[in-house]
Order: structure tokens, then sequence, then C-alpha cells
């Protein structure tokens, strides 16, 4: 039987490390990732059930407020569908923007529609490797609440 009397040279520990860190990345954005998708889902879900709150509020008063929220009522009603919802618009992990009338899109400006901005900020799992600030994820609906003839 043969005996190599040759050291070995470590070449195998090296190749491993630096695989490892590759697959670490993968591991980071595969888990990462999807829990980015959920969490965006969830936001997507709050702002499309507080906008629905806010355009129901608006249309209940929309004879003395013409579909203004003069009273604040409208707001109010969608900022707490959001805090119920997780989302309790403290700048720190949340927040949470009514616009009536929306700022921006296709009826901005306009009375009697509601637009609700949610802003989540995710913090980092497996992917604190490339940064350690929270990922923002944003959502935005707009509901309507107006009366309209037929």
């Amino acid at each position: 039987m043969y005996l190599s009397t040759r050291k070995r040279r470590g070449t195998v520990i090296i190749l491993v490390a630096v695989c490892l860190m590759a697959m670490m990345g993968f591991v980071a954005i595969a888990i990462d990732g999807g829990l980015l998708h959920h969490n965006r889902r969830t936001a997507q879900a709050t702002a499309d059930a507080a906008a629905l709150a806010a355009g129901a509020e608006l249309y209940a008063n929309y004879q003395t407020g013409q579909g203004l929220d003069t009273s604040g009522s409208a707001a109010t009603k969608a900022l707490a569908v959001a805090s119920a919802n997780g989302y309790t618009n403290d700048s720190v992990n949340s927040t949470v923007t009514v616009n009536i009338p929306p700022l921006s899109g296709m009826h901005a400006g306009m009375a009697g529609y509601a637009e609700v901005l949610v802003v989540w900020y995710q913090p980092r799992g497996f992917s604190a490797l490339w940064g350690s600030n929270k990922i923002p994820i944003n959502a935005r609906a707009v509901a309507i609440g107006q009366w309209t003839p037929f």
C-alpha cells in the first residue's frame, strides 16, 4: 500500500467557506424575500380595508360634507382599521397616512375619494449580511365615498 508523504494544503476548507457564503446569500433571499412578499400582501389588505372604511364614512356623511372630511371622522375610521390590523402608525414599525381627497393618482384633488398609504418597516433577518436598516414596504389604496346617479 502506497501512502503519500505530501502535506495537504487545506484547499477544501477555503472552498467550503466560499460556497457557504454563497449559500447563505441564497438562504437570505429565499427567507427574507418570502417574508417581504407576505408582509406586502398584509400591508395592501390593510390599506384596502382602511380606504374602504374611510369611503364608507364619506358616503354616510355625503350630504353634510359633500365628499370632504370636515369632521375628520373618515380619517379616524381609517386609522382605527389600520391599527386593528397591527399598523399602529408609530413611525417606528409602521406609518399610516390618510389623504382626503387623494394627493396623487387618477383621483388627485377630487372630493369623495379617500387615499390610504401604509408603510411597514420590515426588520432584516438573514439579509442583515448586506445592511442593518429596516426595509420599507409600501401599500396604497383609494376608495370612493360619494353619491353619484346612475
